[in-house]
């Protein structure tokens, strides 16, 4: 080897078989180095990619997966069309690649305002059904008969139709990936969405005599308020549970917080602290406990603002005054900044703040009846002390649609329910703004997509998948044509 003027070390390995030595080398590159050394040699590629393709990238992807919420979700909501390959010919190099270009064309296609556009009818009457909308699921549920109506977020397929206890007006329920949860009679349900299987727990025993009155799952974390059956009673414990996973809670040990006043309260959780929210006349106050003491004095913090829509995560309350102003507070110091001014009177109007992969997502009603905005903005940036104020949105669209009755915006898109008024019968819709780069009928992510030439509401990977869609995307069409206001400006 001395006489070599130029020697491979890579290569020379790869010929040895040294793959452990490869594997301590090559594992020190991010993704685009690593697609970089593939082009190398084709000694360099079998490295990266052939050898060890399981592991190389399979530690980025998980790396990946760790440090992005967005990478996360997107790996929750499309996996199974991404899996849909055999492991051989897909591997985690090309998850790694799927995954890296639909969160980029995401990003896209919010700057852009490229969107495609889809509908489910629920054929539900909304006056006595209550919905919850979430990453991959959303879900209905009606009093009276007890059913839950879960469809996928993405596809707008139904998923399942489940039947819960009829009867129970005043039951809560939540719905946590791809977790249904609810409470009854101090138990707790459990419902599986993937294996269609439900669990029930007794966190209190068999016979306890305890009611769970207020049921929330907020940042990794699952809250109750237990009281006493048949006690009318305006105090209760606020009981807090970690959880392992979305159908997984860590019963032993939990933390709770005794005789919270909970008349017009809302109780919000993160891995530190516990907020009871008091909503007043005329102000807010919020009463923080530490998760590391949480019987221990609550320390007061007094918000100017009448019931306001109060987020919570990593230590920092979030809310939209009546003035228009996206405020945050650092619990911790108690400091409040205005961070934005979205230049709307919220009084009297309805109005929604998100916190989703990262972002500040705030919907408002501008202008007509029919204009809404929605402002997109850098969560981290927003709470860092260094950035200079009011911070301006990276992204802001006015969209034109029927009033929503139920409203969610998250980094996917926007989902609503709206009822159409006809001349027989109303009927109550779901419709989906999509960024997600797919196709409207196989929901397959693609690079190629073509919009429909008469509404271009649409987009399609190919004319089968077209012509397979028509009867279902044809209401859509002619919608669009005749100028009913549900579009994009």
């Amino acid at each position: 080897m001395e006489n070599e003027q130029h020697f491979d070390v890579i290569k020379g390995l790869h010929v040895k078989h040294l793959n452990d030595v490869l594997e301590k080398i090559f594992k020190y590159l991010d993704a685009e180095s690593l697609l970089n050394a593939e082009l190398t040699c084709k000694a360099w590629k079998a490295v990266a990619s052939a050898v060890n393709q399981k592991k190389l990238w399979k530690l980025l992807l998980k790396k990946k997966m760790s440090n992005s919420q967005l990478w996360e979700r997107i790996n929750y909501c499309l996996k199974s069309k991404f899996l849909q390959t055999s492991s051989d010919s897909f591997s985690s190099r090309n998850i790694f690649n799927k995954f890296d270009y639909t969160a980029k064309a995401l990003q896209n296609n919010w700057l852009k305002n490229d969107l495609t556009r889809d509908y489910v009818d629920c054929d539900v009457g909304l006056q006595r059904c209550v919905f919850q909308m979430r990453n991959k699921f959303i879900s209905l549920w009606e009093p009276t008969s007890g059913i839950f109506k879960i469809w996928n977020r993405v596809t707008l397929k139904v998923e399942e139709v489940y039947q819960g206890p009829p009867l129970q007006f005043d039951l809560d329920f939540e719905l946590y990936e791809h977790a249904l949860m609810y409470s009854l009679n101090g138990h707790i349900y459990i419902r599986n969405l993937t294996t269609k299987t439900t669990k029930i727990h007794k966190p209190f025993g068999s016979d306890n005599g305890k009611s769970i009155n207020y049921f929330r799952i907020e940042n990794g974390f699952l809250c109750a308020t237990v009281g006493q059956k048949y006690r009318l009673n305006f105090r209760s414990d606020v009981v807090v549970w970690k959880m392992k996973s979305p159908t997984e809670i860590e019963w032993e040990n939990p933390k709770t917080v005794p005789s919270v006043r909970m008349d017009n309260t809302r109780i919000s959780v993160d891995s530190n602290f516990i907020i009871a929210a008091h909503h007043g006349t005329s102000d807010t106050i919020c009463d923080v406990y530490l998760m590391s003491k949480p019987q221990g004095k609550p320390k007061s913090i007094k918000l100017p603002v009448v019931r306001p829509e109060l987020l919570f995560q990593d230590g920092i309350i979030l809310m939209v005054t009546n003035e228009g102003e996206i405020k945050i507070v650092d619990v911790a110091t108690s400091n409040s900044r205005i961070i934005a001014n979205i230049g709307v009177d919220f009084s009297g109007r309805s109005n929604f703040l998100r916190i989703h992969s990262g972002n500040i997502f705030a919907f408002s009603l501008v202008g007509c009846s029919h204009g809404s905005r929605i402002q997109i903005w850098d969560f981290k940036k927003a709470t860092d002390p260094t950035t200079n104020l009011p911070l301006p949105p990276f992204c802001s669209h006015t969209v034109y649609m029927e009033p929503p009755l139920v409203l969610h915006a998250d980094a996917f898109g926007v989902l609503t329910v709206n009822r159409e008024i006809g001349p027989v019968n109303s009927r109550d819709i779901i419709w989906a703004l999509n960024f997600l780069p797919i196709c409207n009928f196989c929901k397959q992510v693609k690079k190629r997509l073509l919009k429909c030439a008469s509404c271009m509401s649409a987009k399609y990977c190919s004319s089968v998948c077209q012509k397979a869609d028509w009867n279902h995307h044809r209401y859509l069409c002619r919608k669009t044509e005749k100028n009913v206001p549900f579009t994009l400006a």
